[in-house]
């Protein structure tokens, strides 16, 4: 089942969808009527589309005023799509299973560098329809998905469907938002909804096999492989092997002893089963690993990785906010400190006289004793008490500011 993450994820969905039952007007450069998805299983995504899938898409679809963008083909790892531009899709509806739209192809679809796309899609859909099909890109909406898985689980924690006809309990496509909705060939017979060149698809596949069968070092870009991890691909491929006794002589893989019926080749739903008991508290990382093709001890082994992730950045975050918290406690000892000066030396904003030091004191009571002294002695009948008073209260006049001491 595809990997249900916490944020969009994009993905290329082709079904049977087609121009077989369209209506063609070249005059007009209008295709009216085809098919853009058809309910049911969608082959090589590991999904099931319902009436709420299709329903998201024909809502999605009509929100775009001036329509959904159609390309020639998706964009593949040897081309970006540019110069791919057909047209607009509008129009959007639901037709029993199927939803359809009609596509307005646009002038300039002739002028591209590959060619005149338009004349030639128009002349395809009208001549020969059943060679032709559409393919839409889009996100998922991963929350609304596994609240549906929820909702579905059984006494055992396992997904089953509500309908019927999904006899391998695929997961419930939902819809996020609709990026295009491209022409291909038959999506039927192909999956993956190329329409390349042969010499594209032959250096793709010899790229993806040189890695497989350790011819080449390097990694190829993912997206050969629907996005899947190629070291994955490549492991599936030589356990493969070995579980059903094959081995590569030459250019061709022999089977030795096989097992025609391969007994042990274990279902999707099997497959999702074991993971889900082997991680009960994470069912999305379950989803992945599955899809990924790991056994469960190399999930565990991942999931030991992403624990060891999880608690580093836990303990960074932690870190960071204990910085935080020691600066802000600095701060308000400092700020605390303040305010505590403020209230010992006088009121905030008044003028604070500070009290006279002992030492201006002593210095004015010593400076009026010698005053005294020398008064008392040249003037008979003044009393002593008399003269230091009046020689302290001169050094008073001097200093105010030790006056009652």
């Amino acid at each position: 089942m595809p990997n249900i993450s916490k944020k969009p994820v994009r993905q290329r969905l082709s079904l049977a969808g087609s121009m077989k039952n369209a209506q063609v007007d070249v005059d007009a450069q209008l295709i009216r009527d085809f098919a853009v998805i058809t309910a049911g299983e969608a082959i090589g995504h590991f999904m099931w589309i319902d009436q709420t899938f299709m329903s998201q898409v024909v809502e999605a679809g009509n929100a775009k005023r001036q329509g959904v963008k159609v390309r020639f083909t998706h964009p593949g790892l040897c081309n970006d799509g540019l110069g791919k531009f057909l047209g607009r899709a509008k129009s959007y509806r639901l037709d029993g299973n199927i939803v359809r739209a009609d596509l307005h192809v646009s002038e300039v679809a002739d002028e591209s560098p590959d060619g005149k796309l338009g004349s030639y899609i128009l002349r395809m859909a009208e001549k020969e329809p059943d060679m032709l099909g559409a393919s839409i890109v889009f996100y998922h909406d991963p929350d609304a998905e596994k609240e549906f898985i929820e909702e579905n689980e059984d006494d055992e924690g396992d997904f089953v469907s509500p309908d019927k006809a999904n006899e391998d309990d695929l997961m419930h496509a939902r819809l996020d938002s609709l990026v295009s909705t491209d022409v291909v060939d038959d999506p039927a017979a192909n999956p993956g909804g190329f329409l390349s060149a042969p010499q594209e698809l032959a250096a793709l596949g010899e790229l993806a096999c040189r890695y497989i069968f350790g011819m080449r070092d390097a990694e190829p870009p993912a997206e050969i492989f629907g996005g899947l991890r190629p070291q994955r691909v490549r492991e599936f491929i030589r356990e493969f092997l070995s579980r059903n006794d094959l081995t590569i002589s030459g250019d061709t893989p022999t089977a030795l002893s096989g097992d025609e019926n391969m007994g042990d080749k274990k279902s999707v739903k099997e497959v999702l089963t074991a993971m889900q008991k082997a991680f009960p508290e994470d069912a999305e990382f379950a989803m992945a690993s599955a899809i990924s093709g790991l056994s469960v001890i190399e999930a565990k082994a991942e999931y030991c990785d992403k624990l060891q992730a999880e608690l580093a950045k836990v303990k960074t975050e932690a870190a960071e906010a204990l910085a935080i918290q020691t600066a802000e406690v600095t701060r308000l000892t400092e700020e605390n400190a303040g305010i505590k000066k403020d209230l010992l030396t006088g009121t905030e904003g008044a003028e604070h006289v500070p009290e006279p030091e002992a030492a201006s004191k002593e210095a004015a009571m010593a400076a009026a004793e010698k005053v005294a002294e020398a008064r008392v002695g040249a003037e008979p009948g003044l009393s002593y008490q008399q003269a230091y008073a009046e020689a302290y209260q001169a050094e008073i006049a001097k200093n105010p500011a030790i006056d009652g001491a």
